[in-house]
């Protein structure tokens, strides 16, 4: 198990928008990764389940809110584990936090993410399918000061005169599309 502080910065773009997005940074890595969305289901606990894959590696990530931020414990997985929220380590996770409802698996999102690497964050392009939708996002993922992570992401939406009008999460946007 590993945590981290998850703090970022998002907008949805138009098609037009994002494709614009793509041509003005030079090397940017290029991947896909479907994230398996579980609904959580004792009222009122503010949490986000997912187990993305990437590649041939699959992990299985809890979302609980911090502050601003969102704290991510990860769960790396074998490729044909099951149960794996009767695993152990992921029991004592549970009861550590108080969660003791139940998870549903309520479908996949997939995204093409484009990410650029920056001083103060990545910058993720993203194009989601999911549910019968695509929709484009930007994404700026903290990885330094918050201020200038900040800044840098106000910057990239002037560049191309997006307004900034801050975006839900994919796991809110899932949910919201599968049970309206």
């Amino acid at each position: 198990m590993d945590t981290n502080l998850e703090l970022e910065f998002k907008v949805m773009l138009t098609r037009n928008q994002y494709e614009r997005l793509v041509k003005r940074f030079e090397s940017p890595v290029s991947f896909r990764q479907v994230n398996a969305y579980y609904f959580y289901s004792e009222y009122g606990k503010r949490i986000s389940v997912r187990i993305r894959t990437l590649d041939s590696s699959r992990t299985l990530t809890f979302k609980l809110p911090e502050g601003q931020a969102r704290r991510e414990v990860n769960f790396p997985l074998t490729p044909k584990e099951r149960n794996i929220f009767k695993r152990q380590d992921v029991r004592a996770f549970l009861e550590s936090n108080a969660l003791n409802g139940t998870f549903e698996p309520i479908g996949k999102l997939m995204t093409d993410r484009i990410l650029v690497k920056e001083t103060h964050g990545e910058l993720c392009l993203d194009k989601n399918r999911y549910l019968g939708v695509t929709d484009y996002e930007l994404e700026y993922e903290v990885t330094g000061d918050p201020d200038n992570a900040y800044e840098r992401f106000l910057e990239i939406l002037r560049l191309e005169n997006i307004e900034y009008q801050p975006a839900q999460a994919k796991y809110t946007r899932f949910l919201k599309k599968q049970r309206p």
